[in-house]
């Protein structure tokens, strides 16, 4: 994209001022916009370490603050990896294999994720979108945790939903911290409110 930039306002401007005009250099080199993140986490995903991955104190899963899906990108047999969201049993058990480092974070909300699938026995064909499930032990936990009379199942399991209904909670909690605590917390900290 051209932009079209015009500075004659600011040459006249500094002209009338009986300023010299000064050539600047920016020292500064652009490497990434700091929200090229979260456009690659709502399409295909980041490839993070274990120590990426915040574990909040309900158990859900986070990167960088932001809600997040975790599935496996290359089909290792012939079953499709599941998707997670919980610190469920089969996160537990991957961790204390050694394996968590095959795990990718992402946002999407159409229940396809880009894989590498298995084309022969040695090759793979990258980055093709498939439809997963979710983790059976991540929706024991949502359902446990959910405090709602509907109990999900795989079929009837809705990502859009599930996020919608996570950062409205994740709202609420805020709220009640800024409404609540903070005004407790100056209470108690101000010798003056005593």
């Amino acid at each position: 994209m051209k932009l079209d930039i015009n500075f004659k306002s600011l040459e006249n401007l500094v002209r009338n001022m009986g300023a010299s005009s000064v050539d600047w250099v920016s020292s500064v080199e652009v490497t990434h916009i700091e929200t090229d993140w979260k456009i690659t986490l709502e399409t295909k995903g980041l490839d993070v370490g274990i120590n990426d991955i915040e574990i909040q104190l309900n158990g859900l899963l986070q990167y960088r603050g932001e809600q997040i899906l975790l599935y496996i990108r290359k089909e290792v047999t012939g079953d499709l990896p599941k998707f997670h969201f919980y610190d469920c049993m089969t996160l537990k058990t991957m961790k204390k294999m050694k394996k968590f480092y095959r795990y990718v974070v992402t946002q999407r909300k159409d229940g396809y994720f880009l894989m590498d699938t298995k084309v022969s026995h040695k090759e793979y064909s990258k980055d093709q979108l498939v439809h997963l499930d979710v983790c059976s032990n991540c929706l024991y936990l949502y359902n446990k945790h959910n405090n709602s009379s509907k109990n999900y199942t795989v079929a009837t399991f809705n990502i859009i939903k599930f996020i919608t209904f996570m950062k409205a909670r994740i709202k609420r909690i805020y709220l009640l911290i800024f409404s609540v605590a903070i005004p407790l917390m100056v209470v108690f900290l101000d010798p003056c409110l005593r």
